[in-house]
């Protein structure tokens, strides 16, 4: 039996299979399905080694909190530092899309104060940009680890100080507690909106899913499994085991790289590259079997040393190159970027991460925690200006900004009465009042329906005030205006909306009722998914309306399937085109609605039930029309911006 080191080879090895298969994943190399699961051995690495540091120092009795933590802002800092300031510079000249840049800013802003996976769990997939279009999105792990490294060490050191021989099972229930929290989120029920108890309710658009995979309390449990290989005194003395044991958790990494799925992760699935990594971790402690002679092999090792910057370089790097050769990507594209990520992880390795790390390089505690204090606090700002000058549009061509105008001519009033509001509802608050708001309860309309009815509140609002009416809006994204179950979101509140709307038009005695959705897709989502057709649903629904309800089925606005607007920006970025070139045809417009305006006409002859189409005010027998005066009118393929919802005030009458 060898005498036991404090430094691990194997584990630098380890690292390595971390990295290689993460990089391997974000460049979509085939066969590598699970690559994703790198994250999870380093959460479980850096569990196994921090706890095995602290508890070294707590018996030697000189533990400090101000050394554990300088020592990791030299190690995290410094590197992170470098990578992100190139980023926002790389981008400054790359990301010209306003939208994107304008998100890039935030978040720096989040990861500059340890947040950002709080940030990336708030914005569901529904609102989420494009994960290629994101540079920082993959430092959601280190924003877990952070928090790991502020609350850890304290609570090691207290439960160990005054409850010792009760560390292992205290680490032990935590980790239960955090795995169950994992498997409930994920497994059990993930499409409910996300609440914890005690906190603040500042959780946006989270889901449960989302929870799941960004929340540090339902992730502890992977770095607790590290720290309970730490705390425990139960080594194997077998070389045989040892050896049985290695191989198998071999085997259950290699299983996680190339079988595991995106789907349903992390949750239970995520026991297995876990269990894998702590096993062979735990094997080698005090055994020297053929998985850690394989680990220790020199170019695992040297990988492994240069595991972090590696890891940080290599998504911005592929995102930022996505983003400047767009569609027309070279075929030497893979491997630019991996010599690329190769080169400044050496660099930053050799030239950042080694010096820093040295103590000689700033001795003194206070001028390091000086330097992170200050570096972070210009890259606090530098996100806060990016964000609050709206991703600074005239980096742009003038050809191209009016379309990066019109793709953030957002409702105005979209966070505070679609994208939150409706939390509000549901603890018993009041929905987002339209028009004149007055303090009677008098309402005289109700818009209902999803993100499409978001898109045209602007015109209702407008309506409203000119005729000095009140409304109430009632959204979801993805939530259709039916009382049928068929939704294309994931939101719970969905169905609590689709439960109390028509309440609340029976108690307030609603006037007019108007309802806009994505009819297209609602259309499809029946025809696919549900034994009832769109017309049964919408009569099933309009039956629960008062008697002689007035009620307006608004047809949806034709969807530009030319105006992909990230894509139109660019092309506009490199050369002058008219953009009305990409107009749709009226025919292909009504070829396409056919069937859901044939729906809607059939139902609008029932008596109280009327139609409006925005066609008569979009298009003529040619075209449907993208713009209007020199003005873009649609903010996407499908949704129109705050300009085009007002040309629909004409057909809004209340």
């Amino acid at each position: 039996m060898k005498k036991l080191t404090y430094y691990r080879p194997d584990i630098d090895g380890l690292r390595a299979f971390a990295v290689i298969p993460v990089i391997l994943f974000h460049l979509d190399i085939p066969g590598f399905s699970g690559g994703f699961v790198g994250v999870d051995i380093f959460f479980v690495i850096s569990g196994y080694l921090i706890t095995s540091i602290i508890l070294r120092e707590v018996k030697e009795e000189r533990f400090s909190l101000t050394r554990f933590w300088e020592r990791r802002v030299r190690r995290i800092i410094p590197t992170l530092t470098v990578v992100i300031s190139t980023t926002i510079v790389a981008s400054y000249y790359i990301t010209l899309y306003p939208v994107d840049f304008k998100a890039f800013g935030l978040t720096v802003v989040a990861q500059s104060i340890f947040l950002i996976n709080i940030l990336f769990m708030r914005q569901t997939a529904y609102f989420a940009a494009p994960v290629d279009t994101i540079p920082l999105l993959h430092t959601w792990s280190l924003a877990v680890e952070e928090q790991f490294y502020i609350f850890f060490p304290l609570f090691l050191f207290v439960v160990y100080r005054y409850t010792k021989k009760y560390l292992f099972s205290t680490l032990a229930l935590c980790a239960i507690v955090s795995m169950g929290l994992s498997i409930y989120f994920v497994n059990i029920n993930p499409s409910a909106s996300f609440n914890f108890p005690l906190l603040p309710p500042i959780w946006g658009g989270a889901t449960n899913l989302s929870a799941g995979f960004y929340f540090f309390p339902a992730r502890a449990w992977e770095l607790l499994a590290g720290a309970l290989l730490a705390v425990g005194s139960l080594h194997i003395i077998s070389t045989k085991y040892a050896e049985i044991i290695s191989f198998l958790g071999f085997v259950g990494l290699l299983y996680s790289f190339f079988m595991i799925s995106e789907k349903s992760f992390p949750g239970l699935i995520a026991l297995i590259p876990v269990l894998s990594t702590t096993l062979i971790i735990w094997a080698n402690t005090r055994q020297s079997t053929f998985v850690k002679n394989f680990l220790s092999f020199p170019i695992f090792i040297w990988v492994g040393l240069i595991s972090y910057s590696l890891y940080l370089w290599h998504w911005p790097i592929i995102v930022l190159a996505k983003q400047y050769w767009m569609s027309e990507q070279p075929p030497y594209f893979k491997h630019f970027v991996l010599l690329l990520t190769l080169a400044l992880s050496l660099a930053t390795y050799r030239f950042v991460e080694t010096p820093f790390r040295n103590k000689n390089f700033i001795p003194r505690k206070l001028h390091v925690f000086g330097f992170a204090t200050t570096v972070t606090l210009i890259l606090l700002i530098s996100g806060l200006y990016i964000f609050k000058h709206d991703g600074l549009p005239h980096r742009a061509p003038e050809s191209a900004q009016i379309i990066g105008v019109a793709a953030t001519d957002f409702n105005p009033r979209r966070d505070e009465c679609f994208k939150n509001n409706f939390s509000k509802v549901l603890s018993g608050g009041k929905p987002c009042i339209l028009g004149t708001e007055s303090e009677t309860n008098k309402i005289d309309f109700v818009l209902w329906g999803d993100s499409h009815a978001n898109a045209l509140m602007p015109a209702f609002d407008e309506v409203a005030k000119e005729q000095e009416a009140q409304g109430a809006f009632f959204g979801i994204g993805g939530c259709a205006p039916l009382v049928t179950s068929v939704t294309i979101t994931k939101d719970d509140g969905c169905a609590y909306m689709k439960q109390n709307v028509i309440q609340y038009i029976n108690e307030h005695q609603v006037k007019k009722v108007f309802l806009v959705s994505n009819w297209k897709e609602v259309y499809q989502v029946l025809s696919s998914d549900s034994k009832i057709s769109l017309e049964d649903a919408l009569n099933q629904t309009l039956q629960l309306f008062p008697e002689k309800q007035k009620v307006v089925l608004f047809k949806k606005v034709p969807r530009q399937e030319n105006f992909d607007t990230r894509n139109v920006f660019y092309a506009a970025s490199k050369e002058d085109f008219d953009i009305n070139t990409l107009n749709i045809s009226y025919a292909e417009h009504i070829t396409a609605t056919e069937n859901i305006s044939r729906t809607i006409d059939r139902i609008s002859t029932q008596e109280h039930i009327t139609s409006k189409d925005p066609t008569s005010l979009l298009c003529n027998n040619i075209e449907c029309v993208l713009t209007q005066d020199g003005y873009i009118l649609y903010r996407d393929k499908s949704h129109m911006n705050t300009t085009g919802s007002k040309l629909l005030k004409d057909i809004i009458s209340l």
